[in-house]
């Protein structure tokens, strides 16, 4: 990767807002009405000194700034600029829509590293479908600024079962990256939180189903080597096939490790898309929740906290029970059986079954 830094890096997603031009169904925000998060850039800034302090200098921090909708405020250039002075390394999250080429060469000038562009589908009907009529083509066109520009741009795709997860609805969105030149796209599940709940029928809660779609992925990116495609989702360690050169597992969970965000009303999450609140900026400092929060510690040791078959799963440690957030948006329990998981029961070892009864 092109934008990879050397040592640790620490990723604070930062919500410059909820507010949003468009209204996807499968949004994992709810209401959309904060235009300007109440933790300024300066503030952040201060957070991230203590931070870093705590760390140590083994790490460093990159800022993911993102929405809502980013290009909403006005004064989102001002703020990278200040990110940049201070020396950390930015990324920018967008749906793309409201790109310029000035703002796109604005972008570059500020020392932005990677811009994701949201993309749900490879064709208008299916991008559309979601994001509402003629978003595709001008996502199309505030990428295409970005890569006149030189700028990385990675496609970020939310797998939506029955939606664009069909066979030839990746195959379009390979063909789409080819042909614009765009260098890599990750793939995520939809999750059942915020506006997504509205629409259960996207979601994955049969794990044939899901390992056909990781199947297909495997050999599209095989297919497709120039692309590089990062899977963002635990479950895609349990299958057991080559793995192309182009293809990453990313197994999107650095829980307790080097992630932390925080929403545009202040709360900090341990996955953003995961609603569980460790704490507010209002009345806490990003070290203090890091620290200190119990949740998180929880969080982080949920191997010992595992439920169900993920218990005796031969490959826990692996996928460590595969996505909380997927978990707790189906059933609204923690340490539970992701619902795509496709993996048998497995016999609790003698052993454990007076443990097993004592947790």
């Amino acid at each position: 990767m092109i934008y990879a830094q050397s040592g640790k890096t620490f990723l604070i997603q930062y919500e410059v807002n909820d507010a949003c031009n468009l209204r996807c169904s499968h949004c994992y925000h709810g209401p959309k009405i904060i235009r300007k998060s109440p933790i300024a850039v300066q503030r952040l800034l201060e957070d991230l000194r203590e931070l870093k302090s705590v760390l140590g200098p083994e790490y460093s921090i990159s800022v993911l700034l993102s929405g809502g909708e980013i290009f909403v405020r006005k004064d989102l250039m001002q703020m990278l600029t200040e990110l940049m002075i201070s020396g950390y390394a930015s990324f920018v999250l967008t749906n793309g829509t409201l790109i310029t080429p000035q703002n796109a060469t604005d972008l570059l000038l500020r020392g932005v590293k990677l811009a994701r562009i949201s993309l749900d589908g490879g064709t208008p009907a299916t991008h559309d479908h979601i994001r509402g009529k003629g978003q595709f083509q001008k996502t199309l066109e505030g990428m295409r600024h970005l890569l006149r520009n030189g700028q990385y741009v990675s496609a970020n795709y939310t797998l939506m079962h029955g939606h664009n997860d069909s066979s030839a609805e990746l195959r379009a969105m390979f063909e789409l990256a080819a042909a614009e030149g765009i260098q890599s796209i990750n793939f995520f599940r939809m999750f059942g939180q915020g506006d997504a709940k509205d629409v259960p029928q996207y979601s994955y809660t049969e794990g044939q189903s899901f390992k056909s779609v990781l199947e297909q992925l495997w050999s599209l990116a095989a297919q497709y080597p120039q692309i590089e495609v990062v899977i963002k989702d635990p479950l895609a360690k349990n299958l057991a096939l080559p793995r192309p050169a182009n293809l990453n597992i990313d197994v999107c969970c650095y829980i307790k490790k080097d992630y932390l965000a925080v929403a545009a009303n202040g709360d900090v999450y341990a996955c953003r898309k995961l609603d569980q609140v460790l704490g507010n900026l209002l009345s806490d400092t990003l070290a203090n929740i890091w620290q200190n929060s119990d949740l998180l510690t929880r969080l982080e040791q949920r191997k010992q906290y595992m439920q169900g078959k993920c218990r005796t799963c031969p490959i826990n440690t692996e996928c460590r029970g595969g996505c909380l957030a997927a978990s707790y948006g189906e059933y609204g329990e923690l340490f539970v059986p992701d619902p795509a998981c496709w993996r048998e029961e497995s016999p609790l070892p003698e052993a454990l079954t007076v443990a097993a009864v004592s947790i």
